[in-house]
Protein backbone atom coordinates (compact mmCIF):
# COMPACT_ATOMS: atom_id res chain seq x y z
CA UNK A 1 0.00 0.00 0.00
CA UNK A 2 1.51 3.40 -0.99
CA UNK A 3 2.28 5.87 1.78
CA UNK A 4 1.09 9.47 1.48
CA UNK A 5 1.66 12.67 3.39
CA UNK A 6 -1.90 13.87 3.00
CA UNK A 7 -2.57 13.66 6.73
CA UNK A 8 0.83 14.98 7.85
CA UNK A 9 1.01 18.08 10.04
CA UNK A 10 3.79 20.63 10.35
CA UNK A 11 5.58 20.03 13.63
CA UNK A 12 8.53 22.41 13.44
CA UNK A 13 9.81 24.99 10.98
CA UNK A 14 12.25 27.87 10.77
CA UNK A 15 13.40 30.36 8.20
CA UNK A 16 16.18 32.83 7.71
CA UNK A 17 18.04 34.77 5.08
CA UNK A 18 20.70 32.81 3.22
CA UNK A 19 22.73 35.47 1.48
CA UNK A 20 25.04 34.41 -1.33
CA UNK A 21 26.98 36.85 -3.54
CA UNK A 22 27.21 36.01 -7.25
CA UNK A 23 30.57 34.23 -6.87
CA UNK A 24 29.54 32.53 -3.60
CA UNK A 25 32.26 34.29 -1.59
CA UNK A 26 31.78 36.93 1.12
CA UNK A 27 32.04 40.67 0.56
CA UNK A 28 34.51 42.21 3.01
CA UNK A 29 35.80 45.77 3.14
CA UNK A 30 34.80 49.36 2.70
CA UNK A 31 31.67 50.42 0.82
CA UNK A 32 32.51 52.67 -2.13
CA UNK A 33 30.88 56.08 -1.83
CA UNK A 34 30.05 55.68 1.87
CA UNK A 35 33.01 56.91 3.86
CA UNK A 36 33.50 55.03 7.11
CA UNK A 37 31.13 52.18 6.21
CA UNK A 38 32.66 48.71 6.16
CA UNK A 39 30.95 45.36 5.70
CA UNK A 40 31.53 41.66 6.18
CA UNK A 41 28.49 40.01 4.55
CA UNK A 42 27.44 37.21 2.25
CA UNK A 43 29.03 34.26 4.01
CA UNK A 44 26.26 31.92 2.85
CA UNK A 45 26.03 30.09 6.16
CA UNK A 46 29.71 29.38 6.86
CA UNK A 47 30.76 32.74 8.27
CA UNK A 48 30.66 31.52 11.86
CA UNK A 49 33.74 29.41 11.13
CA UNK A 50 35.92 32.20 9.79
CA UNK A 51 34.51 35.34 11.41
CA UNK A 52 37.19 35.67 14.12
CA UNK A 53 39.92 36.06 11.49
CA UNK A 54 37.70 38.15 9.22
CA UNK A 55 36.96 40.53 12.10
CA UNK A 56 40.63 40.83 12.95
CA UNK A 57 41.62 41.48 9.34
CA UNK A 58 38.82 43.99 8.73
CA UNK A 59 39.72 45.87 11.93
CA UNK A 60 43.37 46.02 10.85
CA UNK A 61 42.33 47.30 7.42
CA UNK A 62 40.06 49.97 8.94
CA UNK A 63 42.94 51.14 11.15
CA UNK A 64 45.13 51.52 8.07
CA UNK A 65 47.33 48.54 8.88
CA UNK A 66 48.20 45.60 6.65
CA UNK A 67 45.92 42.71 7.70
CA UNK A 68 47.69 39.59 8.97
CA UNK A 69 45.38 37.59 6.69
CA UNK A 70 44.74 39.39 3.37
CA UNK A 71 41.11 40.26 2.60
CA UNK A 72 41.49 42.64 -0.33
CA UNK A 73 40.32 39.97 -2.81
CA UNK A 74 36.89 40.03 -1.10
CA UNK A 75 36.30 43.72 -1.93
CA UNK A 76 32.88 44.42 -3.42
CA UNK A 77 34.46 46.13 -6.43
CA UNK A 78 35.45 42.70 -7.76
CA UNK A 79 32.06 42.40 -9.42
CA UNK A 80 32.54 45.59 -11.43
CA UNK A 81 36.14 44.78 -12.37
CA UNK A 82 35.42 41.17 -13.30
CA UNK A 83 37.79 39.83 -10.65
CA UNK A 84 35.30 37.45 -9.05
CA UNK A 85 36.60 34.57 -6.98
CA UNK A 86 36.14 31.36 -8.90
CA UNK A 87 38.16 28.32 -7.95
CA UNK A 88 38.95 25.04 -9.65
CA UNK A 89 35.44 23.77 -8.99
CA UNK A 90 33.78 26.94 -10.31
CA UNK A 91 31.80 29.14 -7.90
CA UNK A 92 32.25 29.23 -4.15
CA UNK A 93 35.47 27.28 -3.91
CA UNK A 94 38.15 29.94 -3.63
CA UNK A 95 37.63 31.00 -0.01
Amino acid sequence: MPRTVAGAKLVLSWTGQYDIPPDWNPIIGSVPGLEGVHVAVGFSGHGFKIVPTVGESLAQQILGNEPRVPIDMYDMNRFETGKTLNGAYVKGTFA
